[in-house]
């Protein structure tokens, strides 16, 4: 009887402690991310900036070509094991939605691996440094089992925001459009001239992923409140970690005592 009732917990419990302990995960990528930012000195931080802005307007002059075909191909998650050196090097920066809790690390390409850790940039976009002629897309999944990334995304209405931390730069974006795209459809996803945009891309229907759900956000000044959304939102996913361990013990400590006293009994 306690295993059944161990097992049946388990299987019960498991999305969520999974994606509890993914957020865990997350949060460690990205609190590695910042302290290798916060230790970089000034010259190194501003040429790493420099480099991608010069792609960026490499992009712009060249009428950038939105990949959405290395989306596509990779929709399916790999089980492919990397070494955490892999994602340190792929490390673009981190992704806070306030709204619907959600803090991702931002790696700087698209591919079947990185999809499965967190949040990617769409090959063909800008990297998200600000700036004018830019547009970054931004692309996570949803429906994972173990992992909730994008999942609440249609919950996001306009006027909503978002915020990036790249390098030692802290951005805010502000949503202003929302659409459902064709797979193949690039058009919403191009560099607008002189404007600075963030999309955020994810599929849709919930599990079916016919088509692209997409949340475009304009370049807002930093609010002074982000920082202390950012903070709240980072707490209550740890807490999360904390609550459903902490479940799950209580739940096999009753289930013990039940058994011993019906054995005693």
């Amino acid at each position: 009887m306690l295993l059944i009732f161990v097992t049946g917990v388990s299987v019960a419990l498991f999305p969520f402690m999974s994606s509890a302990v993914r957020h865990y995960q997350d949060q460690r990528v990205v609190a590695r991310y910042q302290q290798k930012a916060n230790k970089q000195n000034k010259k190194t931080a501003e040429k790493i900036l420099t480099e991608q802005k010069a792609k960026n307007a490499e992009l712009a002059k060249e009428k950038n070509n939105p990949g959405l075909d290395s989306y596509n191909a990779n929709l399916e998650t790999s089980k492919v094991k990397r070494p955490q050196s892999y994602y340190d090097k792929h490390m673009l920066g981190s992704l806070t939605i306030p709204k619907i809790k959600v803090d991702l690390p931002v790696f700087d390409e698209t591919n079947d691996i990185l999809l499965n850790r967190g949040a990617t940039l769409l090959q063909g976009t800008s990297y998200p440094t600000g700036g004018k002629n830019t547009h970054a897309v931004i692309s996570a999944h949803r429906g994972l089992p173990h992992a909730d990334m994008f999942d609440e995304l249609p919950k996001l209405k306009v006027g909503d925001q978002f915020f990036l931390k790249i390098g030692k730069q802290k951005l805010a974006y502000q949503i202003e459009s929302t659409k459902i795209i064709e797979p193949t459809d690039t058009s919403d996803l191009i560099i607008q001239p002189s404007r600075d945009l963030v999309t955020l891309m994810a599929c849709t229907p919930y599990m079916i992923n016919s088509h692209r759900l997409i949340y475009t956000g304009k370049r807002i000044p930093y609010p002074k409140k982000a920082d202390n959304e950012i903070k709240e939102t980072i707490k209550r996913n740890q807490w999360l970690v904390v609550a459903w361990i902490l479940g799950t013990l209580i739940l096999l400590i009753i289930g013990i005592l039940v058994y011993r006293f019906r054995k005693k009994k």
